[in-house]
């Protein structure tokens, strides 16, 4: 059975996962059949697509540098119809707005509201603008 946090985050069989800068205790639970998962872009695209290739993409920001310097790559990395979770420490230097502001600079919108994705860790899921 997938566990809670994988239904949550709309990762379903055959998914391509990506997450980036997720702290070392962080556990996505049972998964579904045949998720790929990894923590790392690939330097070249996946063979034979011409296309992004990441189903969901989960992104740990701790600051807004962070923030800045990761979303146009993870942006271009989504499917079309791929959902990217963004996700931010609530006692540091990010806040709702400003995550919000970043995402919709790079054509995604907002898919869901605010959730804890971890304990003081409040996400956000985007989704590609059509």
């Amino acid at each position: 059975m997938t566990g809670h946090l994988a239904r949550a985050l709309g990762i379903a069989e055959h998914s391509r996962v990506l997450l980036v800068g997720a702290p070392p205790a962080f556990d996505l639970g049972e998964l579904p059949a045949d998720v790929l998962l990894t923590s790392a872009l690939p330097d070249t695209p996946r063979p034979g697509s011409g296309e992004p290739s990441w189903h969901v993409i989960v992104a740990f920001c701790p600051d807004r540098e962070a923030l800045e310097e990761t979303l146009p790559e993870l942006a271009g990395a989504l499917a079309p119809s791929g959902t990217l979770c963004l996700t931010w420490p609530s006692d540091g230097p990010l806040t709702e707005a400003v995550v919000r502001a970043e995402a919709h600079g790079h054509a995604l919108t907002t898919g869901e509201a605010v959730w804890d994705l971890i304990p003081e860790w409040p996400a956000l899921r985007f989704a590609r603008a059509t």
